[in-house]
């Protein structure tokens, strides 16, 4: 049986180091601290996630980014600046501090600022927090916890249902800084490569 969260039971459990499912601004999410080892290591026996698949992480302010991140461009940060809030996940230079489990030895991590004021409001809360999505991996994403996996259930902790429900539609898009103002998108997504060129930058491929 799925226990629903609130916002003080759902912080509790991640300082906890365990997972919950919670709503982002795309689709629900799983996730733990993204500095966890423990929480990354059961966001991926939970989902059957490939081991060579890294986490992605949500931030809830900007200032979070440099636990995350390290020799943080200035063209990354302008990008990020532009876009964030928004459904657009930069990969940066991975930090120091991010355990191997996380980052599955890509060197990289892949960040967004989340516009859902839940997850924002938890991820100040608690920390960075890992954002994979919340099912059994190559299942559909969902946009309600009354579509969780049964299989998933028991090994979360609960689910966060905070209003506005996710949108769904299309993932964050992904995308690698390569120089200056160029980009490669890495997974397009709910940011269209037609928003980014109308703010200046370049695609490649």
């Amino acid at each position: 049986m799925l226990n629903t969260l609130s916002l003080e039971q759902a912080y509790v459990a991640l300082i906890q180091e365990k997972i919950i499912a919670y709503p982002t601004e795309t689709f629900y999410a799983i996730g733990g601290l993204a500095l966890s080892t423990g929480a990354s290591a059961a966001v991926f026996t939970a989902k059957k996630r490939p081991a060579a698949n890294p986490l992605p992480v949500i931030i809830g302010e900007l200032e979070q980014l440099p636990l995350l991140a390290q020799d943080i461009s200035d063209a990354e940060l302008a990008l990020a600046e532009k876009f964030w809030p928004g459904p657009l996940s930069i990969l940066f230079r991975a930090g120091p501090l991010l355990p191997t489990e996380l980052l599955c030895g890509s060197g990289e991590i892949a960040v967004r600022l989340t516009p859902h004021p839940g997850a924002a409001e938890l991820s100040r809360l608690t920390g960075p927090l890992s954002a994979s999505s919340a099912n059994i991996s190559g299942s559909p994403a969902i946009v309600d916890p009354e579509q969780l996996e049964t299989e998933l259930i028991p090994h979360l902790a609960g689910a966060l249902n905070l209003p506005p429900n996710p949108e769904g539609g299309l993932p964050s898009t992904l995308v690698r800084v390569k120089e200056g103002r160029v980009l490669q998108i890495v997974r397009p997504g709910a940011t269209s490569a037609a928003r980014l060129t109308e703010a200046g930058w370049q695609i490649t491929a």
